[in-house]
């Protein structure tokens, strides 16, 4: 699918709208989304902070829940707490609903930065993905990916991630995510409109109406909540429009992932239906609260 540019350079911010009344039968577990979007919002971030209390240590882990959607018990994503993915995003997701718990999960957050990694930059592209420029100048002629490194402690593990072109290459084509992150977001942050749109307008065209084909397609055929998230938080930074026709059927499939708890499903199929390693992670949720008004510290 061709984007036509001139659909997408609207300035100004995005509202929300009401789009999310009418129902999605057979969806995503068959939610109804009659619930108006701030008891969503609320709901996701009661689901957060229950999992935060729940934790063994001040940070926010992968999967709360230890349960993939099959009903597999993942111990290790349930005390896996990544310093990036979860908590970064999850201190900004959570700062409009709850300031204190934010304060702590960004305390928290720094002193196991400084203890696990001293040696890496505090700041990498992570950061832009909630509007913060990294106070570091990049190495030149390098472009950052991501790799883990992970540190066992006290039968639980933390980890973060920072950048080596080297190790991962460039950004691919069929990957939604480092398309809208990496790519679209990094560069308008960056002050580069036009290659900001270039990898935004690529990054759409994945869209096939029902989610964002993927390069992990052809192992699992599964379509992913976190790059409608991505989309709509790239839409914001670049103060673009979503042509309606694609953003509506967006918001859709991703509020009808809310599982009853409050907590958003990482995956689903085609047919509307859960794979089986399908999670409710504090990836997922964040993202989500990201990707709207009113959220996030987003800067330009």
């Amino acid at each position: 699918m061709k984007m036509n540019r001139r659909k997408f350079l609207k300035s100004g911010p995005v509202a929300v709208s009401s789009l999310l009344a009418a129902p999605v039968p057979g969806f995503c577990g068959g939610l109804s989304l009659r619930e108006p979007l701030d008891q969503r919002i609320g709901d996701l971030v009661n689901w957060i902070k229950r999992g935060f209390a729940g934790g063994e240590i001040n940070l926010l882990s992968n999967l709360p829940s230890g349960k993939t959607y099959g009903g597999t018990d993942r111990a290790d994503l349930k005390n896996l707490y990544w310093l990036q993915n979860c908590n970064l995003f999850g201190m900004y997701a959570l700062m409009p609903y709850d300031p204190v718990l934010a304060g702590k999960i960004r305390a928290s957050y720094s002193d196991w930065y400084a203890r696990l990694y001293p040696e890496l930059p505090e700041k990498t592209e992570h950061y832009l993905a909630v509007g913060e420029l990294p106070q570091h100048t990049p190495p030149e002629g390098r472009y950052f990916r991501a790799i883990v490194k992970r540190a066992e402690l006290n039968g639980f593990t933390v980890g973060t991630e920072t950048y080596d072109p080297e190790v991962t290459g460039q950004i691919m084509d069929a990957d939604p995510r480092t398309l809208f992150k990496s790519g679209a977001i990094a560069s308008s942050l960056r002050g580069n409109q036009k290659q900001a749109m270039d990898y935004f307008e690529k990054a759409l065209s994945l869209w096939d109406g029902r989610g964002f084909r993927n390069s992990r397609m052809d192992k699992h055929a599964a379509y992913y909540t976190r790059h409608i998230s991505y989309a709509l938080i790239a839409e914001r930074i670049l103060r673009t429009r979503i042509p309606d026709s694609i953003r509506i059927p967006m918001e859709k499939r991703l509020w009808a992932c809310q599982d009853t708890d409050g907590g958003i499903w990482t995956n689903y199929l085609a047919d509307g239906s859960y794979p089986h390693f399908s999670k409710k992670t504090n990836e997922s949720g964040p993202l989500a609260l990201l990707a709207y008004p009113g959220t996030g510290n987003f800067q330009k």
